[in-house]
């Protein structure tokens, strides 16, 4: 039975049950549908099956008749075998409740009336007609209800048949889909199990093939080395047989001269006073004039004796020749042991263009003499060498660059410069001995490489054309290309010419004539050229604070007026040629060797005199105050493995070399001394001259504290004070100071200062003091020293540091702990991960405020790569210095290490002669064990290169605040200009070169995720000339250029 027949059914069965039980025949179509909403709940739905009124539906069923009374219409139910049953059964029922109700019923008493016979007779019938109605109509509502209800029950039981048939199909519906999802989810599964299969086996199967091929690789290698060392050695025993050919010349030709010199005894005593002897002792020639003359003398005796000899002049030639051979043989011999490797048999071109070798004897080989025996021992020495084995990859494809040592009087003063960045040291470069610091060399250029800097000599103002075409010839530039431009009136000329990517031009010059414009742009490229290569790139400040301090005091003794702050960058940047350290002002301040004074508009920087007494701040006054004993554990207990488990409480933080903290055991003692403190410093004895070292007492919130002085300024007569209970230092006038009696300096200070263990990259960290006050300060935690006594005393045994280059450095390393959860908490590493993830990425401020900014460099579509010149690229370039450093062999990656979306460190040779470091960014994952070279991303210059996987090391492992440390590059583009292409690129680099400064202001784009587009200005040529906007320039140079192309007016 389909839906449509269902519904019919039950409209049919609902209606006709209303007909029969509802109202008193006969009833209205309008009063069965009003009916029907109310028992069912909604209207009869004939526009649903398709009908236009409710009528129309039930005429359809065939089960109903219609009569229309005006606008009224009557339904009534066709008999059937099945209702008139029921009918029946209705009219029983109510026949027997009549019949019941009659007899229940009590007698009313009659009124007679006085009624005429045939009205009474009448009234009499309508009335038993009435009765009989009324009973009929009770038996059909009666038999109408049972009806209903039957119907209704049906009509139930088949809703409710129907909704457990529609539940148990859904039932099955979502059992066959679970069943079809599970048999999905295990295939999808087992085919997963199957592909990591295949990709372990592909990967195993790799694995053996490159095994295998690095065995095949190192055998035809050590086959190499082999036959190397085989040809060396015949070499060897060549150089070894002719040495000893030449030696037994040598020989033959002093008996001849000794039979010489007796026979001139007597022939001519006169030329043989004046003749030198020649003899093994290799003394050299007075002059070649003289000794020609003396042979010739010789020639004319030595026919009188019977021997043969060459001529003088073949004599004097094979002489010089095999001294200068000597003299070359033992330079580079020389060279070789100062550098720390030999070129095998001794002579200089043997292995030009081949890889370097291990050195034999190393930096701690003794230096061997220059005397004519050395160049005789070096092939036989070196015969006896073992065979090299070669480490890397990069073995193979770098060559070793040989430093000479500078020479340095006794009468200069060295001055500390700048260490360039070098390479780590590999086998190429052996390091040297541990605590033993190498000294600095220079690179020595072979002579037969050209300069890498073109030398303007005097040509260049006489013929400045030339000058310019040579020097794209010397750089391997095209020729210099010309441009002559008209201006509007067609009467003068303005010339530019392309050099390389830049472009130069001459105006706001104009000429008449086109060759003195060209002369004349050529003579203005030849100024920039030479400005822009005498600005080279400031290095970072890789020197310590000791040099650091040392060096400025020595140039400050030149100054007796001293130089001021404002001026103190500047004039240092000049004199050392590297950026001055972050940190200056703290080492100043901190150095007994330099004073700070105020002027009234300035502060001034001098050199204090050298004849003061410099006090020892590490021993001073130890005797005054006890040293705090540190409660260390005996020897059997640290012998079982027992830690050094301290409980202490975190009072500062300087860094992550400086954590300050107290003992838990001893605070009750420091609140014992507080109150005593407070009780008995009413009367206040004031200080009006404090001494550095000193101890006193100063009054603040909390109460009285004792201070140690670290420096005074007699001047503004103010100090630098040191808390020892607590570990900050800060500020105070001399008034604020009151004497501390004795009694109070009898418990020793309580601050204990400790370095962080593997947090030693984060000390100089812009924003780890926030992060360490955050997390430790006013914490109670458990400290395991990694210290042990012995160290903590061959250290110095200081529980507050000691003084070493004015700085202060712990004693004490450990690492800190949070027990008060469940889980111990290893706040070294949440320290480390805290620093790391709360280090701002570099913005620029918006609302075109001054952004100070280096560019990096100028892309092909004219965005600009910047650099905010702040602390946080200071920290970065020094730890990159710092990191080179360290670095080694062991920190190479490998194929698993560039899986991983990790920084790396990554060494740039694109420039010959010249090694420069980059943290750097994979830009896709390595597909195969087999590829060598990479796209790597410089994130803290924007660019992208080729690199080969031997110029590439994990810097996580090496440095890991310098591996957390975010991007640095920001790439901009410049404001409402015209687009930047041909000429204008080159001229606009040509005025932003790489590492120049300049001023970006953003105007649009800094809150959304395009790029800002900025206004930048920039100095000219002169370091004194005023800034410049950039878009202007470049939007004058288009408007420009459209109005001298564009046809003069009629």
């Amino acid at each position: 039975m389909s839906s449509r027949e269902e519904i019919f059914a039950v409209v049919t069965s609902e209606v006709r049950a209303l007909i029969i039980s509802g109202r008193k025949p006969p009833v209205t179509l309008h009063d069965i549908l009003k009916d029907y909403c109310e028992v069912v709940g909604e209207p009869l739905p004939f526009r649903r099956l398709g009908y236009r009124s409710a009528q129309d539906l039930l005429e359809a069923t065939e089960n109903f008749n219609f009569q229309t009374y005006g606008s009224t219409v009557y339904i009534t139910a066709k008999s059937s075998a099945k209702s008139d049953h029921i009918a029946s059964m209705v009219r029983q029922q109510k026949s027997s409740k009549s019949r019941g109700s009659r007899s229940r019923r009590t007698p009313q008493p009659r009124v007679f009336q006085n009624v005429a016979p045939a009205y009474q007779q009448q009234s009499y019938s309508q009335q038993q007609h009435q009765l009989w109605s009324q009973k009929q109509q009770r038996q059909l509502q009666q038999q109408q209800l049972q009806l209903q209800q039957q119907q209704r029950h049906h009509v139930q039981n088949q809703l409710q048949n129907q909704l457990q048939n529609q539940l148990q199909n859904q039932l099955q519906n979502q059992l066959q889909k679970q069943l079809q999802q599970q048999e999905e989810n295990l295939k999808q599964q087992h085919e997963k199990e199957l592909a990591k299969k295949k990709v372990q086996i592909e990967t195993l199967q790799n694995a053996v093939y490159w095994h295998c091929k690095q065995k095949e690789e190192k055998q035809r290698q050590l086959k190499e080395i082999k036959e190397q060392d085989e040809k060396k050695l015949k070499e060897r025993e060549q150089e070894i047989e002719k040495l000893e050919k030449e030696l037994e010349h040598f020989k033959r030709k002093a008996e001849a001269k000794e039979l010489l010199d007796k026979k001139l005894e007597n022939v001519a005593p006169k030329i043989a006073s004046n003749t030198p002897v020649l003899a093994k002792d290799n003394k050299q020639h007075k002059g070649e004039n003289q000794a020609t003359k003396k042979v010739e003398e010789l020639e004319e005796v030595a026919p009188k004796i019977g021997y043969f000899r060459p001529s003088n002049g073949q004599t004097l030639a094979k002489d010089k020749k095999h001294h200068s051979k000597e003299d070359v043989h033992l330079d580079h011999f020389d060279i070789c042991n100062m550098n720390g490797h030999s070129s095998g048999n001794g002579h200089g071109r043997t292995m030009a263009g081949k890889p370097p070798q291990r050195p034999i004897l190393g930096n701690g080989a003794p230096h061997r003499g220059g005397g004519p025996g050395a160049a005789f021992d070096t092939p036989i020495s070196s015969k006896n060498r073992g065979m090299q084995q070669r480490s890397s990859v990069n073995d193979r494809l770098k060559l070793q660059q040989q430093p000479t040592t500078t020479p340095v009087t006794a009468n200069q003063t060295p001055m500390p410069v700048a260490v360039p960045i070098t390479p780590p040291k590999t086998p190429e470069t052996p390091s040297t001995k541990p605590n033993q610091r190498a000294p600095r060399t220079a690179t020595k250029i072979p002579k037969s490489r050209s300069p890498s800097r073109f030398e303007f000599n005097s040509d260049a103002t006489r013929d400045p054309i030339a000058t310019l075409k040579a020097y794209c010839d010397f750089k391997n530039l095209e020729q210099p290309a010309y441009r002559i431009f008209e201006n509007v009136d067609r009467t003068q000329i303005v010339c530019s010419v392309t050099v390389g990517a830049c472009v130069y031009s001459c105006y706001p010059k104009e000429f008449t004539d086109e060759p003195t414009a060209r002369t004349e742009t050529a003579r203005m490229a030849i100024e920039k050229i030479k400005t822009v290569e005498s600005r080279q790139p400031l290095a970072i400040c890789t020197l310590t604070d000791h040099e650091f301090i040392d060096g400025l005091y020595q140039e400050l003794r030149q100054y007796p007026n001293g130089i001021i702050g404002h001026k103190l960058e500047e004039w240092y940047e000049q004199t050392f040629n590297h950026h001055l350290p972050s940190h200056w002002h703290d080492l100043v301040v901190e150095s007994s060797k330099i004073r700070l004074e105020d002027n009234v508009h300035s502060l001034i920087l001098l050199a204090n005199d050298p004849a003061s007494p410099k006090p020892n701040r590490a021993e001073f006054q130890r005797h005054e105050m006890p040293e705090l004993r540190l409660p260390w554990m005996n020897e059997v207990d640290h012998s079982f493995e027992r830690h050094h488990d301290w409980s202490m409480y975190i009072t500062h933080c300087d860094s992550t070399k400086q954590v300050w903290a107290r003992l838990i055991d001893q605070i009750s003692s420091l609140e014992k001394l507080t109150m005593h403190l407070n009780k008995h410093v009413p009367a206040r004895t004031l200080v009006t001259d404090p001494i550095e070292q000193n101890m006193y007492l100063v009054e603040v919130t909390e109460g009285w504290s004792r201070v140690r002085v670290l420096s005074v300024d007699a001047k503004q007569r103010t100090c630098r004070c040191h808390f020892v209970d607590f570990g900050d230092v800060a500020q105070f006038e001399f008034e604020d100071l009151v004497g501390c009696p004795p009694q109070f300096l009898m418990l020793p200070a309580q601050a204990i200062c400790l370095g962080m263990y593997a947090l030693e990259k984060f000390a100089d960290h812009p924003h780890a003091q926030a992060v360490l006050l955050k997390e430790l300060a006013g914490q109670r935690v458990v400290a395991r020293i990694l210290t042990t006594e012995k160290q903590f005393n061959e250290l110095g045994g200081c529980a507050q540091g000691i003084w070493k280059d004015d700085r202060r450095s712990a004693c004490l390393v450990g690492t800190l702990y949070d027990t008060s959860t469940v889980e111990d908490i290893h706040l070294n590493d949440l320290v480390a991960n805290s620093i790391s993830r709360n280090t701002p990425v570099p913005m620029l401020s918006p609302d075109q405020k001054s952004n100070p900014v280096l560019i990096s460099h100028i892309n092909e579509g004219g965005d600009l790569t910047v650099l905010l010149r702040n602390e946080d690229l200071k920290f970065v370039e020094r730890s990159i210095a710092n990191t080179v450093a360290d670095i080694g062999e062991k920190h190479r990656v490998t194929y698993s290490d560039l899986l991983r979306d990790r920084l790396v460190f990554v060494c740039d040779e694109s420039v010959e002669g010249l090694k420069q470091w980059y943290r750097g960014m994979l830009t896709t994952k390595p597909k195969n064990a087999e590829e060598e070279t990479f796209d790597v991303y410089y994130v803290d210059d924007g660019r992208l290169r080729k690199t080969h996987i031997s110029n590439i090391y994990r810097l996580e492992a090496n440095n890991l605040a310098l591996a957390g440390y975010p991007p640095l590059a920001l790439r901009v583009r410049l404001h409402d200009v015209p687009d930047i292409v041909g000429d204008m690129l080159g001229r606009l680099r040509g005025l932003m070169p790489p590492r120049s400064e300049a001023i970006l202001k953003v105007m649009d784009g800094s809150g959304s995720d395009k790029l800002p587009m900025v206004n930048v200005y920039v100095r000219g040529q002169d370091a004194n000339a005023m800034y410049m906007c950039v878009n202007t320039a470049i939007q004058m140079e288009y408007e420009m250029q459209r109005h001298l192309a564009s046809p003069p007016p009629l």
